[in-house]
């Protein structure tokens, strides 16, 4: 670099070829214009390519020729530029890639991540929780956590850090409301969680949203050695928080995958008499001693529901529900009627009480009360539909175990009642009476592409599909969603080929879904009908 101070000389230079000296430097590296007005000898000037311009003191002409001095000789140099230092300091250069400012990264930021990670582990150890809140900002100053993942790394690496539980949720105190991170740095204190005292203090401290929290207790159930481990795990959940029903069930669950049944009676003898008793909890409870084949106390349980509620339509048409899924038909019918009571007599009271008539084999009030909504309710309403459905559905039913002289006079009881279409070439009806069946009924041409039926009504069980003509080729699949559960589901399966003629096919099928059985698959080819698969 050549280097030159203007402006600090006097008026007038005494030295003229120290003037031509310095010109000479100027026209061999300067080509550029700059636009930075300076003063040589007390003259305003500028630079431009090569020559000095405006500096008419009698030693160069305005047009700055340096042809004054014959024996000046011309150079040819590379154009450079001018880099203004200060007021009166300039770097002449080729090329001028200075940066005077320090770099504001470290040398940490330079490497890899994992790099980075061992280096921030160095920084954490030992560290408090305000050291991490230090050591996170300087990260983020020296450019050594640029982006989120750089950031959740360096947060993991912050919880690990922590000697305790409780040094981990002042982190998490200190640490979200100032740059956040909530969710992230909750699942990383969840995922050290080892202990139930560790669980119920950061519930305390942190707020754990109910979900959140079961997953932690899974993980621990899960690294626990043995039963009796587990036991004392949710045992001890229990005690800190009697009013969660989900760890009833937890521990009922172990009890009975164990055969441990004393201490399973122990525990549920608390739960009679309690009006605010978890409903779902409830079932279980009654499952479990069904499955035990003691009716007594499930009995005794269930109607409970009731008992403390006898004026809550909800909780009579639960009960009426439930005792059709059990097989306690006279009782449905009784719950029924008072569900039917405090509604004052719906579309949908009837319908439940249609159902219940059917099952314990009162045809006509059945088909009664199929009438009456047929005759009483909006021909494009839900309930309408379902009924017209559902008197399909009995009266095929009693055709299958009719006697062939009384299949006309069954026929002619549906013809009077409106049930035919001629658009209804296939009928595919699924009904299970219990009210948490989770069970789906799709159908298609292609066992490859099937899907849900249209007509689904949950809250009385049925699932359908009608067809307006007969494919060549009909697959339909019955399939469960939660195969690991203990609940035996019992459902039909009910499939109508041209319905009210001559060349008409029924096929039902009864269908039970323990735990485990997930799916059947059946084909429906021309007027055959085959089970494809089951498992």
């Amino acid at each position: 670099f050549g280097q030159m101070n203007v402006g600090a000389g006097e008026d007038q230079p005494s030295d003229g070829p120290l003037l031509r000296e310095v010109q000479k430097d100027i026209e061999g590296v300067t080509n550029e214009i700059t636009t930075k007005t300076i003063a040589v000898g007390g003259k305003p000037g500028r630079y431009r390519s090569g020559q000095m311009q405006g500096l008419a003191d009698g030693y160069v002409n305005g047009d700055g020729d340096a042809n004054a001095d014959p024996g000046l000789i011309p150079m040819t140099t590379p154009s450079g530029n001018i880099t203004v230092i200060s007021d009166n300091t300039y770097i002449f250069c080729t090329d001028c890639g200075i940066s005077r400012a320090p770099s504001p990264c470290s040398a940490l930021s330079k490497l890899p991540l994992w790099q980075r990670v061992g280096g921030w582990r160095e920084r954490l150890a030992g560290a408090t929780p305000w050291k991490v809140m230090e050591v996170y900002q300087d990260a983020i100053r020296l450019c050594e956590a640029p982006n989120w993942h750089a950031r959740t790394m360096f947060l993991r690496v912050a919880v690990s850090a922590m000697s305790t539980i409780q040094n981990m949720v002042q982190l998490y105190q200190v640490f979200v409301p100032a740059h956040g991170n909530g969710d992230l740095l909750r699942t990383a204190i969840l995922a050290k969680i080892t202990k139930v005292e560790d669980i119920l203090y950061v519930r305390r401290n942190l707020g754990l949203g109910t979900t959140v929290e079961r997953v932690a207790v899974e993980e621990m159930l899960e690294k626990a050695p043995g039963v009796n481990e587990r036991i004392a795990i949710l045992q001890q959940l229990r005690l800190a928080t009697p009013e969660d029903p989900w760890l009833t069930t937890k521990l009922l669950r172990i009890y009975e995958d164990n055969d441990m049944k004393s201490p399973a009676d122990e525990m549920i003898r608390g739960l009679y008499g309690n009006p605010l008793l978890d409903d779902e909890l409830r079932l279980n409870v009654v499952e479990y001693y069904l499955r035990r084949k003691d009716t007594a106390p499930a009995r005794r349980l269930l109607s409970e529901m009731v008992e403390f509620a006898p004026r809550d339509p909800s909780r009579r048409r639960m009960l009426g529900q439930l005792f059709m899924a059990f097989g306690w038909k006279t009782q449905a019918v009784r719950e029924f009627l008072s569900f039917s009571e405090l509604v004052q007599d719906t579309l949908d009271a009837r319908l439940y009480l249609a159902f219940a008539y059917e099952a314990t084999g009162e045809f006509e009030k059945a088909l009664k009360y199929i009438e009456d909504i047929l005759t009483s309710g909006d021909p494009g309403s839900d309930p309408v539909k379902l009924a017209r459905l559902s008197g399909c559905l009995f009266l095929a039913r009693m055709r299958i175990t009719a006697a062939p002289a009384t299949k006309e006079t069954i026929l002619n009881r549906a013809r009077m009642m409106a049930l035919f279409r001629d658009d209804e070439a296939v009928k595919i009806i699924l009904t299970a009476a219990h009210p948490k069946a989770d069970l789906e009924l799709m159908w298609d041409p292609s066992e490859t592409d099937l899907g849900r039926v249209p007509f689904i009504k949950p809250s009385f069980g049925v699932q359908a599909a009608i067809l307006s003509k007969l494919p060549s080729t009909i697959y339909v699949k019955v399939e469960r969603a939660e195969t690991g559960s203990l609940r035996a589901l019992n459902a039909e399966l009910m499939i109508i080929l041209g319905e009210g003629t001559a060349s008409e096919k029924l096929f039902k099928k009864d269908l039970t879904f323990e735990k485990g059985k997930k799916q059947i698959t059946l084909k429906i080819e021309g007027n055959q009908i085959t089970v494809v698969s089951e498992n």
